[in-house]
């Protein structure tokens, strides 16, 4: 995954921090943590077990519109499917 994203926008990725983790017992809206950051990546495990990721270079923010700076990937599938 490091490697797609550095190839598609020929930048190397340095360091990551974590934003968010989901915790069931602290049901927090994880848009709190999230808005207003550049250069994210969400990484979710679906209850059928699938794994799905997604990428904005733009910062995000609730009711935004995807632009063409983004990524949707299927971890499971190994395919990454560019915003249009």
């Amino acid at each position: 995954m490091k490697s797609t994203l550095e190839n598609r926008y020929k930048s190397r990725i340095f360091r990551t921090n974590l934003l968010y983790k989901l915790d069931p017992l602290n049901k927090n809206n994880f848009h709190q943590y999230i808005d207003n950051k550049d250069n994210l990546f969400v990484l979710v495990k679906l209850v059928n077990g699938s794994i799905v990721a997604a990428f904005s270079q733009n910062k995000i923010y609730p009711k935004m519109v995807p632009d063409k700076d983004g990524l949707l990937i299927s971890v499971s599938n190994k395919e990454v499917f560019e915003l249009a």
